[in-house]
């Protein structure tokens, strides 16, 4: 029995060697699809801080200032005002101090719905430990007071979290969704036809190429559609059922949110679904299209990961107007911006983008669709 399973997995891993596409998309693409996201749209100030300061020694603002990864403001005099700073991201921290007897007091706000300013609060505990030490150092004979850090979020821990999972988690499981969801049947909707050998027959017919794709992708984007709406119904059905799920316990989604989420899974499934059947036409097997539309997965997963990375940066490219312009990068920013409340810019050019974009795909499937030395890559 032990010899007869080497045997099988010695034929099989050759099998698979034999394959060279299946070795590129197995091995190959996922080892060099986030580092070259990292090296095309790596920016150093991704990992920068800005926050403000008040009643701060002069020297400890010096020494903060110099960092290279932080950006010093002056901080309004009215707490309420760098509360709303924080909540709307202008700011990742802010740092006031109260002079003490015996010690300094220093009190950090943050943000704890991002993980952004959750890395400047640690961020700035490192720095306030580092000035103290050199203190030490350049001045033995006037020993320093030392601090007593305290720091406060501006959401309650429950809330904190709520916003975190939205931002972090759910927009990239949609994005995962939306390409899972109809891969079983974009996958056979022309490669499985190949297979049976009924595509020349629904060829044959006289059915305009355009109708076939049409009509085809259609049934491909409903499907997928559905799919990540019934994972979004499972999503809110678990947090129905146990408020403590992934924290959840004080989610609050309006109407709004859901509308504008909605509209975007839409356009997200209407390219995801051109894609798909696109690639179904060129596959000459149902196996042959899965496996060429596995890669789809890492490279959105990718996209996602862009624009979580530069989401908060007030002088990124997320930032302007530009964003607008790129396809899918900028359904994923705007679905991350509708769950965290923000104002959704310029439509218009999010919707044209894309709708360009799906326009363009269904061109060329109409267009393969048309020769057959394409079709049976012959």
């Amino acid at each position: 029995m032990i010899q007869s399973i080497i045997t099988i997995f010695k034929k099989e891993s050759l099998d698979a060697l034999r394959d060279f596409r299946s070795l590129v998309i197995t091995f190959l693409f996922p080892l060099i699809v986030f580092p070259a996201a990292v090296l095309l749209m790596g920016n150093k100030d991704a990992n920068s801080y800005t926050i403000s300061v008040r009643d701060l020694e002069p020297a400890l603002i010096t020494h903060l200032d110099r960092d290279p990864l932080i950006t010093v403001v002056k901080e309004p005099t009215d707490d309420s005002l760098t509360e709303k700073a924080l909540k709307a991201y202008s700011l990742d921290a802010a740092v006031v101090m109260y002079n003490k007897e015996y010690f300094n007091a220093v009190e950090i706000v943050y943000n704890n719905s991002t993980q952004k300013s959750i890395e400047a609060l640690e961020y700035i505990k490192v720095k306030l430990t580092e000035y103290q030490m050199n203190y030490i150092i350049e001045n033995p004979e006037l020993p320093h007071p030392g601090f007593v850090v305290t720091f406060f979020p501006v959401h309650d821990v429950y809330q904190g979290a709520s916003m975190f999972i939205l931002f972090s988690l759910l927009p990239v499981l949609i994005v995962i969704i939306s390409i899972t969801s109809p891969i079983a049947i974009a996958a056979d909707i022309f490669a499985g036809e190949k297979e049976r050998n009924s595509l020349e027959l629904l060829l044959s017919n006289p059915v305009s190429r355009f109708s076939i794709v049409i009509g085809k992708f259609s049934a491909v984007f409903i499907f997928g559609f559905v799919g990540v709406i019934c994972f979004l119904a499972g999503f809110l059905l678990s947090v129905a059922i146990d408020s403590s799920f992934l924290g959840l316990s004080n989610l609050i989604i309006t109407g709004t949110q859901i509308r504008s989420t909605l509209l975007l899974i839409a356009m997200l499934s209407l390219i995801t679904s051109s894609i798909e059947i696109c690639i179904s036409i060129f596959a000459k097997s149902t196996k042959e299209a899965q496996l060429y539309i596995l890669p789809l997965t890492m490279l959105f997963s990718a996209v996602n990961y862009i624009s979580e990375k530069y989401f908060f940066i007030q002088d990124s490219f997320l930032s302007g107007e530009i964003v607008n312009y790129i396809p899918v990068l900028n359904i994923i920013t705007a679905i991350r911006s509708v769950m965290m409340n923000r104002e959704v810019t310029s439509s218009v050019p999010l919707v044209t983008v894309n709708l360009l974009l799906v326009i363009f795909i269904l061109c060329i499937s109409q267009y393969a669709l048309s020769h057959e030395k394409i079709i049976y890559r012959s």
